[in-house]
């Protein structure tokens, strides 16, 4: 099997674990809204937010510096007892982090959730319990990956996503637990999958420390904890900011149930197209005319990504109206805002390329930290004002730094050219078209007024994008569908 086919296999399979978690928290969505109220969300969003923090606190960049030194010729012949080393420490890094926060758990409690949250406490308890096996979770899934062995990830994560939406429904919906259901289905469904993957990997196996290995991994896990942390100030830190300025927990469930729908269609194309991306970057780098293809491909993601974009947009009142509760209304106004910020976000990952291909990753780390600042200052600003809406608008301007504050350090490193015209068109091309379907079917109009007019906008923006600038994709020359025609002819040829 052919390096590049080994990879698509493999990501593709790992793909299919968060494609299948993202839409289960889709459909699921209607159970929450039913059976959670807004606050009770805003709960769950804190609740998510701080052990996010915590456990990127505890484990940093540990699972990639010990998948990092796993491929160093020095460990060839202990590769398990590398991975048991990096076990030893995760515990010795993250056990007394968390007993440390479990000690202070009234404190922590009423400063992220507030002091009309009587079971803060109680809640962070609950998240605190669960996460040693998550934090064993992501480090075996780790060891997974560098086994290549994807049978055994698909095999052990669907069972568990099964598991935690059977112990969701019958907790929250039939015990009416509310968070606490959540969080007790959570704890259980985490135990069992961690139990699953000790066994797979390390029950009955040779234990031990491989003490000329902590150096390094420490060296190289380290920075990658700031971004991680950084990244998550990125993403995240607009719940706590929301808290703290609003006073209030259920703008932040309506707020986290917007986003949530915008980052997950997201993620549905950004995580098949990277598994593609990364394989094809570095054949198409070699080839003569590998800028031309760059920017080609360029075109092609931002058109594809905006269509997809575009559709939610138009359509975010409707769903938020089908799939949530009427608490929840409000996030379907939110929402195309949302889609915007989610329109810059994966740009950066085409606009890093001059980073991945000249191994110059620190650049990516200093672009993260700039987001996060930009973040921070656009949410306490526009929050006091706008409330959700200041937070959506920030999100949008964090994401447009992270886009062109990287596209401009990256082309430092070589200047690929890409048509960044694109992206402006189709940022401000799809804000015109939501513009006109919120006048011609506002909130109170008919459902199926509301539907009508999108799809016949959407369509409009279809038909304008294969007229134009798509339509060179269908030419028989085109460098890009060379390359995928010379693989199919390789992989034929291999069979034969």
């Amino acid at each position: 099997m052919s390096i590049y086919r080994e990879i698509m296999k493999h990501s593709g399979v790992y793909g299919l674990g968060l494609i299948l978690s993202r839409l289960a928290s889709f459909l699921l969505l209607p159970l929450y809204t039913s059976y959670l109220v807004p606050a009770d969300y805003g709960v769950l969003a804190i609740l998510d937010l701080t052990t996010t923090i915590i456990s990127h606190l505890a484990a940093g960049g540990l699972y990639a510096a010990v998948l990092r030194e796993y491929h160093d010729k020095r460990f060839r012949d202990r590769r398990h007892l590398l991975w048991t080393t990096g076990l030893v420490m995760l515990a010795a890094i993250s056990l007394p982090q968390l007993a440390l926060v479990a000690a202070f758990r009234e404190s922590i409690a009423a400063l992220v959730f507030g002091a009309s949250v009587v079971d803060g406490p109680s809640y962070l308890l609950l998240a605190l319990a669960g996460l040693p096996a998550q934090l064993f979770i992501a480090f075996s899934q780790a060891y997974i990956r560098a086994q290549k062995r994807s049978t055994l990830f698909i095999g052990i994560t669907i069972p568990a996503l099964l598991v935690r939406i059977g112990l969701n429904v019958w907790l929250i919906a039939f015990e009416g637990m509310g968070v606490y259901g959540f969080l007790y289905s959570s704890l259980i469904a985490g135990a069992l999958e961690a139990l699953a993957m000790f066994l797979a990997l390390f029950a009955g196996r040779p234990a031990g420390v491989i003490r000329e290995a902590i150096p390094p991994i420490w060296r190289y896990g380290w920075p990658l904890m700031i971004t991680s942390l950084a990244a998550v100030a990125m993403h995240q830190m607009d719940r706590y900011l929301l808290r703290w300025q609003l006073e209030d927990l259920g703008p932040i469930g309506v707020y986290s149930v917007a986003y949530m729908l915008a980052q997950g269609v997201n993620s549905l194309v950004i995580t098949p197209f990277n598994q593609i991306w990364s394989t094809v970057i570095y054949e198409a780098d070699q080839l003569p005319e590998r800028l031309d293809i760059f920017r080609r491909v360029f075109r092609y993601f931002v058109l594809g990504i905006s269509l997809v974009l575009l559709a939610l947009a138009l359509l975010a009142e409707p769903i938020v109206r089908i799939v949530t509760a009427p608490e929840y209304a409000e996030a379907g106004r939110v929402l195309p805002l949302l889609c915007l910020a989610m329109l810059f976000f994966p740009m950066h990952t085409l606009f890093r390329l001059p980073a991945v291909l000249h191994r110059r990753t620190v650049s990516v780390a200093r672009t993260s930290l700039v987001a996060a600042l930009s973040n921070l200052a656009a949410n306490l600003a526009l929050i006091p004002y706008l409330g959700i809406y200041g937070a959506a608008i920030a999100s949008v301007v964090t994401y447009a730094v992270y886009a062109f504050f990287g596209h401009w350090t990256y082309r430092r490193i070589e200047n690929i050219g890409f048509p960044i015209r694109y992206v402006l068109i189709a940022a401000t091309g799809g804000a015109g078209l939501v513009l006109v379907q919120r006048a011609v079917a506002p909130a109170d109009a008919p459902l199926v007024l509301q539907i009508g007019s999108a799809l016949v906008l959407w369509l409009v923006a279809f038909g304008l994008v294969l007229a134009g600038p798509a339509r060179e994709l269908f030419r028989a020359d085109s460098p890009l569908r060379r390359i995928l025609a010379n693989r199919g002819k390789k992989k034929a040829a291999r069979g034969a």
